[in-house]
């Protein structure tokens, strides 16, 4: 194992909960394991320097500023922070072997379980309900008729077929009991297993599980989307030329920070949908309490890209193979 004798090194971060921040006069978050560790097996201090939330932006002549543009210039050795791997910063600099994996997805409004009336009427479409009205009035109509002609009493026919007595009933009529009986029996069936399945797993209304249910939502305006503006998911959203992507960037707003979308989710009445890296989504919506916002499931359907974690260097720096060892 290298053994750097104390050497002190030049790191850059950026203080962002919950990845790299102060706290009670020391550096915490969840990458600082990882700059201890490395700290520790390779036997050297540093001097943590906080860039101000400033990545980097690559400018027209190829020159780059923030936290990149630092390492560009040698300025540091490198940095420690929830640093993606984006094909533009690779160019510039060298990464270490990726370490994590998050996604961008995005929050919405938690759903809500529909009343319990409603439950009554799931089982059948709107349709069904009607055809079985007609049905009902039509069959009516036929016991006043064949009432008032008094040639037979269908009622007590089918009441005396119900408790298995005998009757004398025409062929034409015993068709037409039978399907009618028939009927009755798989609609009650049918109408009996989905109105218990809905009692033991309550009916949820307003559930976006996957980004086309996202682009539904806001296509029909029951949602905003927003974004945070000069942000690398933002852009890459706005960007997109393809699918449902492109649609979701076509409308999507913008937010100047995210402490500012996080604002907007606990005040405002209307629904949003915050687009961000799940670990910092996580985080902010118990930062800030919001607790009538959810996530969607883990899925390939429910996120806009995957991003590759890992540590950026200087092009000098001569220690990238004993990093990607540990």
């Amino acid at each position: 194992m290298l053994d750097l004798n104390g050497k002190q090194l030049t790191v850059l971060t950026n203080y962002l909960p919950p990845f790299v921040f102060p706290s009670n006069g020391v550096i915490d978050g969840t990458e600082t394991p990882l700059l201890h560790t490395l700290s520790h097996y390779m036997n050297f201090t540093y001097d943590l320097i906080d860039c101000r939330f400033d990545f980097g932006i690559k400018y027209p002549n190829n020159t780059w500023s923030g936290l990149i543009g630092k390492l560009v210039s040698q300025e540091a050795d490198f940095g420690i922070f929830n640093m993606f791997m984006l094909s533009e910063r690779a160019e510039a600099v060298p990464f270490s072997y990726p370490y994590f994996i998050d996604s961008v997805t995005f929050t919405y409004p938690a759903p809500t379980i529909r009343p319990n009336h409603v439950t009554l009427w799931e089982p059948f479409d709107r349709f069904t309900w009607i055809y079985l009205y007609l049905n009902i009035i039509m069959l009516f109509i036929f016991l006043y008729i064949m009432s008032i002609r008094g040639k037979c009493h269908v009622f007590w026919i089918m009441v005396t077929i119900l408790v298995k007595q005998t009757h004398d009933i025409k062929p034409y009529l015993r068709l037409w009991l039978c399907a009618w009986i028939l009927g009755g029996v798989v609609l009650t069936a049918g109408y009996g297993g989905v109105f218990y399945s809905n009692m033991a797993r309550p009916v949820e209304s307003g559930r976006i599980d996957t980004l086309d249910d996202l682009n539904i939502a806001q296509r029909n305006g029951k949602i905003n989307i927003i974004g945070v503006k000069g942000g690398i998911y933002y852009e890459m959203i706005k960007q997109s030329d393809s699918g449902v992507v492109q649609e979701i960037g076509r409308a999507m707003d913008s937010v100047a920070n995210y402490q500012t979308a996080m604002f907007l989710l606990q005040t405002s009445q209307q629904p949003y949908a915050f687009v961000l890296a799940k670990e910092l989504l996580c985080y902010s919506l118990h930062r800030y309490d919001v607790r009538h916002y959810t996530l969607p499931d883990n899925t390939m359907d429910s996120i806009f890209t995957l991003n590759f974690i890992a540590i950026p260097m200087n092009k000098q720096f001569p220690y990238k193979t004993q990093i990607n060892e540990l």
